[in-house]
């Protein structure tokens, strides 16, 4: 053999243990450094706190109890930091292996905990729940990336994220629109406007996204983009779903809707036939002793016209209503109209007084266990406009039995009587058909029928079923 070959040969094999050396080594050398993942991006996703109790939590006081105790009732809250791709599509999960899923012990340090608490409460849901799932979700990505430990060390997101977060996110809102209350309609381009002359100078609209309830319309969230380097970037594919106009609530008490300021009143009356359908026979027993059994009445409701319904009115020991004090008036006059299909009618009538009636009061000057007016503006209406009758040339022309009928017929014959856009049709499904369930009309402070309201028609369907008994 040449000495050449030998060289060759001898080249070759140190070649291959480089080669062997360098594969054992470097997945050890990379496990010691920083470990690199694909993210490109940062989101830092925030609570606007009112919507987040009105969307979450509708009729619900829990949450507007808990924000008052924080101290954070006019003020955004942390929803995550959370690594995302450039597309502009929601990040998926960092962590789904329910194997290795990291549950931090929050209660190891009560400072930070209580810091977590106020910053980022878990309004939806438990707090430990909430912060482990958005660490498993977004913080593992970040830990992983920038740090060894990243299984330990899980404060460092979370004290990165409030970090960054109190730096003039948390009380965006009350720098742009100081004192503000109540509920009102903004434009986009007015908000974003706020936002360009705020102190994050926001000049370009794609380094954010403004992210609405699909049904009330009102600002839930706020995404603001940024780099790896935590500067503000605009993805490829900027997405939001605010409209043009859209909803802004704001609170300095312990809720959303006080008696004071409701501007309008949904009156929502139930077709009693299709209730039976899924209530069964004790249903049919109730509205065969009915005169008036097609429509009831299900309330008189203060609300807002931008279509967000108020919360329970009296939020103190519910005022009972006994039927059996005043027979004579239940018996003959009230519960002609306004009777339960479903629970007592003691407990029908609280409920609807205490949610609703006790605003009236309020509004009105009539003491709160004062519950009559309320009951006889209720009737006063009922009565006034034949709600009970308001299908009769439609349902007279109907058999016995369950019929399809085209929603434009309804429509029509509403519009013809009320005017358009003052009412919307409710529909439920039940065994996979579609039913007519309520109607529900806008009404202003003086009653009367008005269409500048939103209110959210449930009946997306061409046609739908009325049962004839």
């Amino acid at each position: 053999m040449s000495i050449n070959k030998l060289y060759i040969i001898i080249i070759g094999i140190s070649l291959l243990i480089i080669a062997i050396s360098i594969s054992i080594y470097l997945p050890l050398k990379l496990d010691s450094k920083k470990l690199p993942e694909t993210y490109e991006c940062y989101i830092l996703s925030i609570f606007w706190t009112p919507s987040s109790c009105e969307t979450k939590y509708s009729g619900n006081y829990e949450c507007y109890q808990k924000i008052k105790e924080l101290g954070i009732e006019k003020y955004f809250t942390l929803h995550g930091l959370w690594p995302s791709p450039m597309d502009g599509s929601i990040p998926p999960a960092c962590n789904e292996n329910i194997d290795t899923v990291v549950v931090p012990n929050f209660d190891d340090d009560p400072d930070f905990k209580a810091k977590l608490e106020h910053f980022w409460p878990g309004l939806y849901s438990n707090n430990t729940y909430f912060w482990t799932h958005e660490y498993n979700k977004h913080g593992y990505c970040y830990m992983k990336r920038n740090y060894l430990n990243f299984i330990d060390d899980y404060k460092i997101f979370f004290e990165k994220s409030i970090n960054f977060f109190e730096n003039g996110y948390r009380d965006l809102m009350e720098n742009i629109l100081p004192d503000s209350k109540g509920v009102y309609n903004v434009s986009k381009s007015k908000f974003r406007s706020m936002l360009k002359y705020s102190k994050f100078n926001l000049t370009d609209y794609k380094t954010y996204s403004l992210i609405c309830d699909d049904k009330t319309k009102l600002l839930s969230e706020i995404y603001f983009i940024f780099d790896l380097n935590y500067n503000p970037i605009s993805q490829y594919n900027h997405q939001e779903n605010c409209p043009d106009i859209f909803v802004l609530n704001f609170t300095d008490e312990t809720k959303i809707p006080v008696w004071d300021k409701y501007d309008t009143y949904v009156y929502a009356i139930q077709y009693s036939p299709n209730t039976c359908v899924w209530q069964g026979e004790k249903c049919y027993e109730i509205i065969r002793n009915k005169e008036f059994y097609k429509f009831g009445i299900h309330g008189l409701w203060p609300s807002y016209k931008s279509g967000i319904y108020l919360q329970e009115c009296n939020i103190g020991e519910d005022i009972e209503i006994k039927i059996e004090e005043n027979k004579e008036y239940f018996e003959n006059y009230f519960l002609k109209y306004c009777y339960s299909l479903y629970k007592s009618d003691n407990y029908f009538l609280t409920h609807e007084f205490n949610k609703h009636g006790f605003c009236y009061n309020k509004r009105t000057n009539i003491p709160d266990n004062d519950f009559y007016p309320f009951f006889n503006k209720t009737i006063d209406i009922f009565t006034k406009n034949n709600f009970n009758s308001i299908l009769d040339n439609i349902l007279d022309k109907l058999p016995k039995g369950e019929n399809l009928i085209n929603k434009s017929e309804v429509e029509n014959e509403l519009n013809k009587k009320f005017g358009e856009n003052t009412y919307v049709l409710r529909c439920k499904e039940y065994n996979n058909k579609i039913y007519l369930d309520e109607i529900h009309f806008k009404l202003d402070l003086n009653f009367q029928f008005i269409a500048q309201a939103i209110l959210y028609d449930t009946c997306n369907v061409d046609s739908f079923f009325i049962n004839v008994i």
